[in-house]
């Protein structure tokens, strides 16, 4: 904000040796919209860093994980015998 106003500041848009509240204002919605910028950049690169570290197709137990359950299941299941 303070870089906005200092470069725009001319004797046209002094008043009574302050800046002008429309050079006040417009540097305050620069500032905004720089910060505004800087997060939405910020948003971006998040989303595409989280885009490279999805992994493609379905997730894959590993062995020993995907044993238990079966071994599990078979152990709660009632046996019938006929």
């Amino acid at each position: 904000m303070a870089r906005y106003l200092t470069s725009h500041l001319s004797p046209a848009a002094l008043v009574h040796g302050h800046p002008a509240p429309f050079l006040t204002e417009m540097s305050l919605i620069h500032g905004y919209t720089t910060g505004f910028w800087v997060a939405a950049a910020i948003f971006g690169a998040g989303a595409v860093i989280c885009g490279t570290l999805f992994r493609a197709g379905p997730l894959r137990a590993s062995g020993s994980a995907a044993a238990a359950p079966a071994a599990a299941a078979e152990q709660q299941a009632p046996v019938m015998h006929t």
